[in-house]
Order: structure tokens, then C-alpha cells, then sequence
């Protein structure tokens, strides 16, 4: 009799263990979605409508600020830390006025700025969509690091750093 009632107090802690376990887990999941969905849709720079001759309007989007693009960047890499063994992705934030494409530099390269072989080393932004790239950010570890705005030659004309 000792041993039937040992053996069900057992399987209940047991039981216990594995609902509260799966109440936990359910919980952090739901608190991760709803703090992910108030982010993950980032507004689109816009101006103002613009008013024409004819009585419409036009919608003229305009350059995302920096802080805009280090925001909605970070929110990226944070979402999108490992890279599946993708060495690039174009177009990480499709429905943005910029286009950001996410590089992973070659092994010997990438172990300089990287703790992970699953990080990405750089994002390339073209503001405008217009093919060229206006500016490279290095990633260190994981994280924005540097920030270089490249001139009409695709060299360096400054360099930044992220706190």
C-alpha cells in the first residue's frame, strides 16, 4: 500500500512539473509574439501626401534617418541572428524605401568580427533602390558596429561608430 501511494505522488509531482513546465514555456512565447508584433512592423518613411493639380494625392517616400535605419536594422539582426548558412540575403526589409542586403564575409575574414560562424559580418543599404550602395555597416559579433556612408565611388567619404 506504501509503495502504490509513493508511485502516485511521484507521477503527480511529476505531472505537475511538466504542466507548469508547458504554462511557463506557453507564456513566454506569447509575451515574445506580442513584443515582436508591436516591432516587427515598422511604419515606412513617408512625408505627408502631396497635393497635385488634378485633386489627387501622391505618396513621396523620403530617406529613412539613421536612427530609423539603426532601429528597424537592429530589430532584424536580433530576429534573424543566424544565418543558416546563407553567406548573403538581398533585401532583408522588403517593404522599406531602402534596400538592405545581409553579407557574411569569408571564413578567414569573418573570425575577426564574429564569435559565431551563424553571424552575419556586414548589411549593405542602398537608401534610394537605385542598385548602388550608399553606405556599409560592420557587424561585430552580431551587433551593429561601424558605420561607413560611401560617396559616388564606393569609397569611404565617413566612418561612424555605434555605441
Amino acid at each position: 500500500m506504501k509503495y502504490k501511494s509513493f508511485i502516485r505522488l511521484i507521477l503527480l509531482s511529476i505531472a505537475v512539473v511538466v504542466i507548469g513546465s508547458v504554462v511557463i514555456i506557453a507564456g513566454c512565447i506569447t509575451l515574445i509574439a506580442r513584443h515582436a508584433s508591436k516591432e516587427t512592423p515598422v511604419a515606412q518613411s513617408t512625408t505627408p501626401p502631396v497635393a497635385t493639380g488634378s485633386g489627387g494625392s501622391v505618396q513621396q517616400p523620403t530617406r529613412a534617418t539613421t536612427e530609423e535605419l539603426k532601429k528597424k536594422i537592429s530589430l532584424w539582426l536580433t530576429l534573424n541572428s543566424d544565418r543558416h548558412g546563407l553567406m548573403k540575403k538581398d533585401d532583408i526589409l522588403p517593404g522599406e524605401s531602402f534596400r538592405a542586403t545581409a553579407v557574411r564575409f569569408p571564413q578567414k575574414d569573418a573570425v575577426k568580427w564574429s564569435d559565431k560562424d551563424s553571424q552575419w559580418s556586414q548589411i549593405k543599404i542602398d537608401l534610394d533602390r537605385n542598385g548602388i550602395d550608399d553606405e556599409k555597416w560592420l557587424l561585430k559579433n552580431g551587433s551593429l558596429y561601424k558605420r561607413e556612408v560611401l560617396d559616388a565611388t564606393g569609397k569611404t567619404s565617413l566612418t561612424e561608430y555605434f555605441n
